[in-house]
């Protein structure tokens, strides 16, 4: 049986921008939108699974 994911071949390389469906809040840099949105938040639960303390 095949897993994963499969699209139509043969691909080919262009060097149009990709066009992302929902932007600006999707795209190729969401973990640096991320991060801007919710750092402290992230850290945060970071700290409590580590057991330290977020500053």
């Amino acid at each position: 049986m095949l897993e994963g994911f499969f699209s139509k071949a043969p691909k080919k390389l262009t060097n149009k921008k990709l066009k992302y469906a929902g932007a600006p809040m999707r795209g190729s840099h969401w973990a640096t939108r991320a991060w801007a949105a919710r750092g402290d938040a992230i850290v945060r639960a970071v700290a409590g699974m580590i057991g330290g303390k977020a500053k």
